[in-house]
């Protein structure tokens, strides 16, 4: 899939992105992991990123959080070094899963590997910085960016840099002042959701209103379409490149897309995508080329995909029947978040007695027998993912849109929920 945009001025310079990457035994022990199409096109940058979304490290130390704690072995990075990978992009919400000895290490090894990081800080301020790399006299600094979800650095702790509005686009300026490209990575959205929301369309085409020449997604597991905004393109989401997990996953787990970029310092001139597919094979895990059937049916998908994303208003209505769809989830999740709080649901029984309502009477003496039998680990675990619910911009969106639609009665029209279903089909 080739994109074409005519920005060019100057000498051209190649940049190839990747999606979500962690790694396991597995790989690790496997020669050759890229195929040789793959590799090729890995290649045959000038610069090439990575999202690398796991530490790599030795230490075992897992924080508190929802979701998995992931890691790697140090060793592992000599895939990256396979790929020829020169940045490796580490905002985003699993590179503090073992703290900050883990984040720490993880920036030791890239470095010992030749691989710069970008995205990560001992504080929030020096988060923001990025990494700039000159070519052909084009100058291009890369940035990283996550959303709030266990892993973001504070203004005394380390961490990832904050998908902070106010401060992403004070970087980017600053960037963009002593660079003739800025290529921004970002890594938010909802998982297992191909089109990206109300909200990241409005945040990702700010962020080219600040000065953006590119804007690259990732975190959500599964392709999302892309636009043309401004003259920049927008990525919304490549997908895993290689992220081998054991289990049965969604098909969308396993596909993704390698981004070529040529540009010169008007900007970017051309977009090149390549989908990959991530396999099985006697060495291990492997991302490969698809095949010329399976490759026409992604690449219609993706035009599909892209026509939405570049539309609000459509955007919007499959949003809405994506929010229909994880309400039961989202609605029981703080429900048995808030179960956890015991003074809360005492509270809430005197409260009930007092306004003389019988109903609210009985659903806080259930939360109350329900926190009581609870395991504190569970009630932990069921508190950190409400704190995930209410702190991740991504999460308090559709949080936000359910209230919404539950206050005006919505219902999606037949045509786009029937539309939407099968475009999830993939992502279940």
């Amino acid at each position: 899939m080739r994109i074409e945009i005519d920005n060019l001025e100057g000498p051209a310079v190649q940049i190839v992105a990747v999606g979500d990457t962690a790694f396991t035994g597995a790989v690790a022990e496997s020669e050759g992991v890229f195929a040789e199409d793959v590799r090729e096109f890995l290649h045959s940058s000038d610069v090439s990123c990575v999202n690398l979304e796991c530490p790599l490290t030795t230490v075992n130390a897992p924080i508190a959080k929802d979701g998995p704690n992931l890691s790697a072995a140090p060793e592992t990075v000599d895939i990256l070094k396979q790929g020829r990978f020169d940045i490796a992009v580490t905002a985003n919400n699993h590179i503090m899963d073992h703290g900050a000895p883990g984040m720490w290490e993880t920036v030791e090894v890239c470095r010992a590997a030749g691989i710069e990081t970008v995205g990560v800080g001992e504080d929030l301020p020096s988060s923001y910085a990025g990494v700039f790399r000159e070519t052909n006299g084009i100058k291009t600094a890369f940035l990283a960016f996550a959303e709030e979800e266990f892993s973001c650095a504070t203004e005394t702790t380390c961490g990832a840099a904050k998908l902070e509005l106010t401060a992403a686009s004070a970087a980017i300026r600053k960037a963009r002042r002593a660079a003739d490209l800025v290529i921004v990575n970002v890594h938010g959205g909802n998982e297992y959701y191909p089109i990206p929301s109300p909200r990241m369309q409005k945040w990702y085409r700010f962020l080219v209103d600040c000065g953006a020449h590119a804007v690259i997604g990732h975190h959500t597991h599964c392709v999302q379409g892309m636009e043309i905004y401004n003259k920049a393109p927008i990525l919304y989401s490549l997908g895993n490149f290689l992220f081998p997990i054991g289990g049965k996953m969604p098909k969308c787990w396993n596909m993704g897309l390698i981004a070529r970029l040529s540009a010169g310092r008007g900007g970017i001139s051309t977009v090149e995508l390549l989908p990959c597919k991530q396999a099985r094979g006697d060495g291990g895990i492997r991302a490969e080329g698809l095949g010329q059937s399976e490759s026409g049916a992604f690449e219609s998908r993706f035009e599909r995909l892209s026509q939405i994303a570049a539309d609000t208003e459509l955007a919007s209505e499959f949003w809405s029947c994506f929010c229909l769809h994880r309400k039961r989830h989202y609605v029981n999740t703080l429900k048995m978040g808030s179960s956890g709080f015991k003074g809360c649901c005492v509270d809430m029984a005197k409260s009930a007695v007092k306004s003389i309502d019988p109903a609210g009477l009985v659903s806080a003496c259930s939360d109350f027998i329900g926190c009581l039998l609870q395991r504190k680990s569970l009630r932990e675990q069921n508190i950190m993912r409400l704190k995930n619910l209410l702190s991740c911009p991504a999460h308090h969106e559709v949080l936000g849109t359910i209230v919404e639609m539950e206050r005006k009665g919505f219902e999606p029209s037949p045509e786009i929920l029937a539309e939407f279903e099968r475009l999830m089909a993939d992502c279940q």
